[in-house]
């Protein structure tokens, strides 16, 4: 073990001085780049989850104090290692942790309009076919339902006349559209 504040522009330089040895990392964002460029050199790199190292740190987290708990903990036989990546690897996950963050983004949107269209009374259905819907009626120039505050619903699949829901019984009887199929 060696104690020693090394800076990151130096790192590699020092690893490079050191016979072929032993290396733990903290698995963290940075780790598999480091855990490659580690293995270039020749070393024994062996990535551990956060959460198996904090059993063994012994006082208050710091730096020193974390990498004696990683010295400690990456000699111990039953510790679980996380295997290092490739960029390959890290590039497909990248693409998926950005598409899942561009999804929730597209959600969060579409609530945001929906909720501040609803302010004004305009109502529309969740999900995408309603914030369409929403989107058409906000770049209409000519439409001025959003001044009258008229509802935007889905309309019933029997009812292309009214755009009636039929919920209420004297409503379906009234309609021809909406009258009980036989």
């Amino acid at each position: 073990m060696i104690r020693k504040r090394i800076s990151r522009t130096k790192l590699l330089e020092f690893f490079a001085t050191l016979p072929p040895c032993l290396v733990g990392i903290e698995a963290c964002p940075t780790a598999h780049y480091w855990s490659r460029r580690l293995q270039t050199l020749g070393h024994t790199v062996r990535l551990m989850p956060p959460s198996y190292v904090k059993a063994y740190v012994k006082r208050s987290k710091n730096d020193a104090n974390d990498a004696a708990a990683i010295c400690e903990a990456v000699t111990r036989p039953s510790m679980r290692f996380v295997a290092t990546k490739s960029e390959q690897q890290q590039s497909g996950l990248m693409l998926h942790r950005s598409r899942s963050f561009l999804v929730c983004q597209r959600t969060m949107l579409s609530n945001a309009i929906r909720g501040h269209m609803a302010e004004l009374g305009i109502i529309s259905a969740k999900g995408r076919n309603g914030t369409a819907e929403l989107l058409k009626i906000i770049a209409n120039e000519q439409d001025d339902s959003h001044s009258r505050g008229r509802p935007v619903q889905p309309r019933h699949p029997r009812s292309p006349i009214c755009g009636c829901q039929g919920r209420d019984r004297g409503h379906r009887e009234a309609h021809p559209c909406l009258a009980p199929v036989e």
